[in-house]
Formats: structure tokens, sequence, C-alpha cells
């Protein structure tokens, strides 16, 4: 084999190496995009499901606090149902209590759906990075696939024997032909 071919073959690994590690690093960032976007969704519906439980729960509260909000004015209407005093003080703080309960069950929902939607996009974003890095990676095997064929070619320019060249002819003397010249 000869030096030139041997140079072309270094040549063009280093170029294959190159293109299949740029091609490598995509489908890497590809998966890293795929995977966080899987993690995102996951995430997503155990946000939704947290919320769903915890609106079922409101609605479970909600029932029984009206049970005992019935019971409680009941009771109140039994004993006369005076509009001042401490049965009508009692019923109207209980009913604020319940009222202040279904309000921090329906922000504990809404504060779930906010972390589930906030930690999905956080998810999203470092797949995003993850894969940005692998592109970064397969760009910089793209580049080293060049320089290394780059220099193969160089170094084997500069270093390659110099070709004999076929001498150059000695000019003949040069006869001057006085008689022809009248001289």
């Amino acid at each position: 084999m000869s030096i030139g071919l041997s140079v072309g073959l270094s040549a063009g690994a280093s170029l294959l190496g190159g293109i299949l590690g740029r091609n490598s690093a995509k489908k890497q960032a590809s998966a890293a995009r795929q995977m966080a976007n899987y993690n995102a969704k996951i995430v997503e519906m155990n946000a939704k499901a947290d919320a769903q439980a915890i609106a079922t729960t409101r609605k479970r509260f909600t029932k029984t606090q009206r049970e005992g909000f019935a019971q409680a004015r009941m009771s109140v209407a039994s004993r006369g149902g005076r509009i001042e005093g401490t049965s009508l003080d009692a019923l109207t703080e209980y009913a604020r209590e319940i009222q202040l309960d279904q309000m921090e069950l329906k922000r504990q929902e809404e504060l779930t759906r906010i972390r589930g939607k906030n930690t999905a996009r956080q998810v999203r974003y470092q797949g995003e990075v993850e894969a940005y890095n692998y592109r970064q990676a397969g760009q910089q095997a793209m580049m080293q696939g060049i320089i290394g064929a780059a220099t193969t070619i160089a170094d084997y320019q500069m270093c390659k024997p110099a070709t004999p060249k076929a001498p150059t002819p000695t000019p003949k003397p040069f006869n001057v032909n006085y008689d022809a010249l009248g001289l």
C-alpha cells in the first residue's frame, strides 16, 4: 500500500469518526429531550392526581361540614334561636371556620397544580440543557474529525519525500558563425 493511500485512509477515518460522533450525539440529544418530556408528563399527571385527591377531600369535607352546620343550626333553633348571645355567635364562628377550611383546601389544590407545572417545566428545561450539551459534544467530535484529517494531510505534505525532477538539459554552447556574418 502506498503512503498516499494510507494517508487518505487515515484522513477518511478521522472524518468518519467525527461524523459518527456527531450523529451519535444527535441521537443522545433527541433521547434526552424525549426522556425529559416523558418525565415532565409523569410529574404533571402526579400533580393532577394529587390536586384531584385534594378536591375530592374538599368535597367530602364540605358535605361533612354542611351536615355539622345544619345540626348546629337545629340546635340553636331548638333552644329558641336568639339573635344575640353565645349560640348564634358560635354558629357564626363555625360558619367562618368552614369557609376558611374550604378556602385552605382550594389553595392547597391550586398550589399542587402550580407546583406540578413548575416541576414539569424544570424537568423539560433540564432535558433541553442536556440535549444542548450532547449537540455541543457532537459538534466538537465533528471538528476533531476535520482537524484530524487536515493534520494528517498536512503532516504528509510536509514530510513527503521530494519527487525527483527530470534534469534540466544543459544548453549547448553557442557557436557563432563569423563567416556567415561577414566579419
